[in-house]
Parts: structure tokens; C-alpha cells; sequence
């Protein structure tokens, strides 16, 4: 039924991307191959001339030789190391077979008719080895794996094909040179050259590219380098605001770790900071003593990278207003010679926050409101300030991030659970809200909100006939489900298998359950706006009929959060029928479109930082299970009907989140999803008219969203989660 996004944009634009990188390889491993051979060729002609062999055993024997070779071509240049060499090594192999017959065919003929030497004559057939060999391999194994393949892929919208071309790749990089070497000549153009010479990855890496690069290789890509940071320097003292910056440094625990704080300190790029050190106890009477606008506490154990007051700084002058600054983060080992487990972080997530404190060990605050909030109350029994950093953001304003690695951290163990639920309490009293802090894992919580009153939940099902699945996915709200009160609205899409009717007719009655009838053309905005005003619940929730209940909290967990007024949608975790991740919250931008995170990640998988296992916003959640306040859903009136099939739930958040409302996503609400089963594949010619329409309507509208990226969404990771 209608799921945005219907079609999977992310896995078609990876098998484009793989298509022309795989293509790249097997010409790579083609010329590689074929000039192995030839070399082999030349020795062995002149071993079998001492021999007094014929030169046709030289080919023979080089031809083997090259046979052999492919195995270490094939792995090298086109699978690396994913293993998929030794399943597709016949394929490839094949190859020099037929190049070999065509050799004992061609070579005798080139020598008799041309009269030259057969070295010579092997050389002039290298070419067409060469081309043949790599239009045999790219068109026949390097296919994408969707049924209609790169002639039903070329019909997709522009974005899958104007990015991952090598030619597009090239000049992006040549146009970004030639912007390097105009503004900052060419010392910080080759500064720059160095380090990506270094990890190169032909072809140059782009949005698209499968993840291959190791965390190394991202800072020497990603980080500024000696050069850049002088430039920067002298930058930064031409800047109209430059703020005193007061580092509170507690000088309890370990002595070598307070020593590298320091020198990392003293090596910042931004010049104006003082040290403050101060134990534990004494952090308030520091910061009356704090001479500067803005403070620093740095974490016990926490080293700031060379540029980390500069960014900050840098962020200060864009946005003067800015009341907390907080950055990415990394750990680095005992002796400082590796960094590891790099957190990269969305921007401002409240629920997050109450999940984790993933603000981490590097915030610069504004003292002023640090002073408002009542300074470090109970500062010397919780070393970590969960409890001061959820104070802070209870009073804040604005709240900046920075994506970028600006501290590493070391020797610091995670914050106490007890401790932490503690924090969470005060802060929940504080917000004048009831509920239940639980310890989920180290460091990690659950805020049970308390559901006020009994609210009417009416949960809204299209459906086309498929009896089975809507049947199980009925059965499994009324066995499975805790909270009582509900009511499920069945709207039929023009059903017309007897067994559906059959069905219809003995549910009728059913005192939770009434049916009533779409009569038009499929359109799952047009369904649910149409079904809206025929139910009677203060809460609605969206839910396909290819869904089945897991949790039986389910509907208790999304309420909780669906009945506060700064949240518009609640968004649930949904599982493929195998245990694999379907949904657990929609990013967006990154070259346009909606992508589900975490796809096909293991059911109870920790993730990227156990996100999947932790409530957190999200831009967008998919409407296959989604709930909102019927108010709420009046107030933007209801499911944009120009999206029938894709992005209509993606711009039904999008416009929620334009009006001020938050999106949450849920993973204790938890369903299987058999995704698009009613309405079949999505490889259609229909299908891809569709969505391609869909795709330049969401792409106009939001614009300007899409080009600034998701603020929930890291910009170092791409869809999948891993490095870009």
C-alpha cells in the first residue's frame, strides 16, 4: 500500500554507482590481464627459441599462465575483498578462453600474411584483447541486480543518473580544484593533493560510492592539514568578534591525561582562551572566576583537536546568538597514535538527548546561561554533567552542532546508569512531566512517559483484496494488542476476489471494526484523507494491511509520545518477515529524495551507537505504521493527494516540521512489514512514471531542505550509515 518512499531511490542509485564503478574495475583488470600475458608471451617465445619450440607454445603456455593470473586480476580490481571473486572466477576466466582460440587463430594468420615476428604480431592483436575481454565482462556481469536492469533504470528520474557517471565525477573534482587553487593558491591546492593522493580510490569517490574507506583514511580525507590551519590563523585574527574562551579543566584523576589536555590546549589555532583548573567540587566558584563570554568544561579525559576553538569561534560569528556549541567526537588510545569509534552526531535531538546524553565531552556554552540554570549543582557526585547539560538545553535557545571530529576522548568511562537515571528524573520534574526513567543499556535510557486520560486511537487500514495478509495483520492487532482503546477503520480499494467479500462479510459486525469503500482509482493520500473524517478518535494512526504486531506495548509506546503538542507524527521500528530492519526512521536530501535508515540491518543489532534501540527525531517517518493527533493532521490538512504512491508521508512530516511540530521515532513500537505485498513490484513502468513525477513534485516543494541536507542525519554518513 502506499509507503513513501515506495520505491527503494537509495539501492537504485548504489547499483547505478556500482554498475559504473564495476565497469571501471573490469577494464582495470582487463589491461592488467591481457599485458600479464603478453610479457609472459615475450619470455616464453625466447625460453622456447633456446628450446627450438614453436612460438604457438609460448602462447599456449602464457595463455594458461593469463588464465591463472585472472583469478588475482578478477579479486584485485573488481570485488577486492568481498568475496565474490570465487563464485564469479569462471565467468571471468571464460573470457581468456575465447580470447585464447582467438589468438591461435589470429597470431599464425598475422605472421604468414604480414611476415613479421610473432612478439611483434602479438602486439598488434593487444588492443582488440583489451577492448574485447571488457565489453564481454561489463555487459554480461556487471548488470545491476533490479529485474528490469540498466534499460528500465535509464527511465528513472534525472538524480539516479546525473550523479556516478566518471565523467560527472571528474569534472565535480576538477571544478572544485580549479575553486581550491582561485582562492587559496596552489600551496593549499597541493596541501590538499598530498593527503587524497595518499587514500585514493579510483574512481574518485562521491556520495554514491559502497563504503570501502576505513576511519584513517576519512581524517586524512576530511581533516584540515598543517597548511590549511596557518591560513586559518590568520583568518580568524581578522575576525570581527573574537570572544575570551574559559576552558574549566578538573584536575582530579590521572596526571598524563591532564597533561595532554593542557598541550592540546595551548596548540589550539584560535588564540584567545584561558585554563582554568579546578577539581570537581570547586567548578561553580571557577566559573564566577571565568573571565570569559563563553566556557568550556572539558571532560576528564578529553583532548580537543588543533581547530576545535576555531570551528566554534568560526560558528559564533555566523550565528551570534548561539547559546551551545556542541561537535563530533572520536577516542584515541593510550600512547595517541590511533583515534577510533568516531560519534557523529545529528543536530539538536531532544528525544535523543533524553535517550543518551550524546552531547559528549566537548560543549562550548554561553556563561551567562550557565549561570541561569544554577551552575554545577551536584557537580562533584556526577563527573560526567549529564544532569547540568540536561538543565541547559531545558533553558536554551539555540543550540548549534558542528559535524566534525573537534575531541577525542580517553581513559573516560561511561556516565553512571544510576546516576544518569537520576538526571532524568529531576529533568521530567522539572518539565512538569509524569513518567518512568528504565536503564536500557550502558549509558543508554528509556523515557516512559504516563498516557494521560484513555484517548480514542482509530487506526486506519487501506486495503486491496490479499485477505490473508489483511486478515493476519487484523488478528494481530486484537491478540496482541495492550492498550484497549481502539477502533479499526478498513477501507476498501475496489476488492473484488470473492474470498476478500467473504471475508468483509464476517468481520461487519465486529464491534471495533467498521468497513467503508474508496471506489476510485489507487491513490493512498486520497484513501486516508477520504477516511479521516469518518472516524472519531483524538489520535489516528496510518497502518498498511501487509503489517503485523509484534510488540503489545506498540500502540502505548507511539501515544505516549503522539499526545505531546510539540510532537506532530510518531514513526514505529518495522522488521522484514526474515528479522531485517525495514524501517527505523526516513532521512532526506543527500541528493533529493527519502532514504529509511538502518535498512536490513539484524533485528536487535546495537548499530551506529544502538540508534536503532533508541527513541530519537527523525524529518520523516514512513506512514506504513504512523500516528498522529487528529488535530494535527486537520491543521495541514491532512496527505498531500499529488503523492499517490511515494513521498506522501515524507511531505506530510516535512510540512508538519515547517509548522514548528517534531517527528519521533519509536523503536518500541514493533511490527512485521511486508513491504508493497498488496500492491506488487515496484519495478513497473507505472511504478517508475510514478515515482518519477513523485520525485520532481517533493524535489520543487522542498528545495530548499533538500540542498541544506537532514539536520537528523550526520553529513559524514551516507543513508547506510557508514563514512562518505
Amino acid at each position: 500500500m502506499g509507503l513513501g518512499p515506495r520505491v527503494d531511490e537509495g539501492r537504485v542509485m548504489r547499483e547505478l554507482w556500482q554498475t559504473h564503478n564495476k565497469k571501471f574495475r573490469y577494464l582495470a583488470a582487463s589491461l592488467w590481464n591481457t599485458l600479464f600475458g603478453y610479457l609472459a608471451f615475450i619470455a616464453l617465445y625466447h625460453l622456447g627459441n633456446l628450446f627450438q619450440l614453436h612460438y604457438l607454445f609460448a602462447l599456449a603456455a602464457s595463455q594458461f599462465l593469463g588464465i591463472a593470473n585472472a583469478y588475482l586480476g578478477y579479486k584485485h580490481f573488481v570485488f577486492k575483498t568481498q568475496g565474490e571473486y570465487l563464485r564469479e572466477y569462471f565467468k571471468f576466466s571464460g573470457v581468456y578462453w575465447v580470447v585464447f582460440l582467438v589468438n591461435l587463430f589470429l597470431l599464425p594468420l598475422i605472421v604468414g600474411w604480414v611476415h613479421i615476428g610473432p612478439v611483434l604480431a602479438q602486439a598488434l592483436i593487444l588492443p582488440a584483447a583489451i577492448i574485447a575481454s571488457y565489453v564481454i565482462h561489463s555487459r554480461f556481469s556487471s548488470k545491476p541486480s533490479s529485474p528490469e536492469n540498466l534499460a528500465k533504470l535509464r527511465g528513472a528520474p534525472r538524480n539516479f543518473s546525473a550523479h556516478g557517471t566518471l565523467r560527472h565525477i571528474l569534472w565535480v573534482r576538477l571544478s572544485k580544484m580549479i575553486q581550491i587553487y582561485r582562492k587559496a593558491g596552489f600551496s593549499e591546492l597541493w596541501c590538499i593533493l598530498k593527503k587524497k593522493s595518499k587514500n585514493l580510490n579510483w574512481p574518485l569517490e562521491t556520495s554514491l560510492s559502497p563504503f570501502g574507506n576505513s576511519y584513517k583514511r576519512w581524517i586524512c580525507k576530511h581533516e584540515p592539514c598543517p597548511a590549511q590551519l596557518k591560513r586559518e590563523r590568520e583568518e580568524s585574527r581578522q575576525w570581527g568578534r573574537q570572544p575570551l574562551i574559559s576552558i574549566l579543566l578538573p584536575t582530579d584523576g590521572d596526571g598524563d591525561l591532564l597533561s595532554d589536555a593542557v598541550k592540546a590546549i595551548e596548540s589550539q589555532v584560535y588564540e584567545r582562551w584561558e585554563i582554568i583548573k579546578t577539581d570537581a567540587a570547586h567548578l561553580d566558584q571557577a566559573l564566577e572566576t571565568a573571565r570569559g563570554e563563553f566556557i568550556v568544561i572539558l571532560s576528564q579525559g578529553g583532548i580537543l583537536a588543533p581547530h576545535a576553538l576555531l570551528e566554534t569561534v568560526k560558528r559564533l560569528n555566523e550565528k551570534p546568538e548561539t547559546e551551545i556549541i556542541y561537535s563530533d567526537e572520536d577516542k584515541i588510545s593510550a600512547n595517541g597514535s590511533s583515534r577510533f569509534e568516531p560519534h557523529f552526531k545529528p543536530e539538536w535531538s531532544p528525544a535523543l538527548m533524553r535517550s543518551c546524553n550524546y552531547l559528549g565531552h566537548f560543549c562550548l556554552i554561553r556563561k551567562s546561561l550557565a549561570q541561569n540554570v544554577g551552575g554545577f549543582e551536584n557537580a562533584s557526585e556526577d563527573l560526567d554533567h549529564y544532569d547540568f547539560l540536561l538543565r541547559l538545553v531545558e533553558k536554551a535557545r539555540y543550540i548549534e552542532h558542528i559535524p566534525q571530529i573537534l575531541c577525542h576522548a580517553r581513559g573516560v568511562s561511561d556516565t553512571d546508569a544510576l546516576l544518569g537515571k537520576k538526571a532524568l528524573e529531576g529533568h521530567l520534574k522539572r518539565l512538569g512531566q509524569a513518567g518512568q526513567i528504565e536503564i536500557v543499556g550502558p549509558g543508554f535510557y528509556r523515557v516512559r512517559y504516563a498516557v494521560k486520560g484513555a484517548p480514542k486511537i482509530s487506526i486506519i487500514i487501506p486495503s486491496k483484496d490479499k485477505v490473508k495478509v489483511l486478515s493476519a495483520c487484523v488478528d494481530s492487532i486484537f491478540q496482541k494488542t495492550t492498550y484497549p482503546h481502539y477502533d479499526i477503520s478498513i477501507i476498501d480499494n475496489q476488492s473484488c476476489e470473492s474470498d476478500t467479500l467473504r471475508y468483509y462479510k464476517e468481520i461487519r459486525k465486529h464491534p471495533k471494526i467498521r468497513l467503508l469503500s474508496h471506489d476510485k482509482p489507487y491513490n493512498y493520500s486520497a484513501i486516508n484523507n477520504f477516511a479521516v473524517p469518518r472516524t472519531d478518535g483524538e489520535f489516528l494512526l496510518f497502518l498498511n494491511n501487509d503489517t503485523e504486531v509484534i510488540s503489545p506495548e506498540w500502540l502505548d509506546a507511539m501515544l505516549e509520545h503522539a499526545q505531546q503538542p510539540e510532537i506532530g507524527a510518531v514513526g514505529s521500528l518495522l522488521y522484514y518477515p526474515n528479522g531485517a530492519v525495514q524501517h527505523a526512521g526516513v532521512i532526506i536530501g543527500k541528493g533529493g529524495g527519502a532514504w529509511h535508515v538502518h535498512k536490513y540491518a539484524t533485528a536487535g543489532s546495537a548499530d551506529y551507537f544502538s540508534r536503532i534501540n533508541l527513541i530519537r527525531n527523525f524529518s520523516a517517518v514512513t506512514a506504513a505504521c504512523l500516528m498522529t493527533r487528529r488535530k494535527v493532521f486537520n491543521e495541514i490538512h491532512g496527505f498531500d493527494e499529488k503523492y499517490p504512491r511515494a513521498f506522501n508521508d515524507v511531505d506530510f512530516c516535512l510540512r508538519l516540521r515547517e509548522r514548528g511540530y517534531l517527528v519521533v521515532y519509536t523503536p518500541y513500537a514493533q511490527l512485521y512489514h511486508h513491504e508493497s505485498f498488496s500492491r506488487g513490484s515496484d519495478y513497473t513502468e507505472e511504478s517508475f512514471s510514478l515515482l518519477r513525477q513523485a520525485l520532481e513534485d517533493f524535489e520543487s516543494r522542498w528545495e530548499g531542505i533538500l540542498q541544506k541536507g537532514d539536520p537528523y542525519h550526520n553529513p559524514n554518513l551516507n543513508p547506510s550509515g557508514n563514512l562518505v
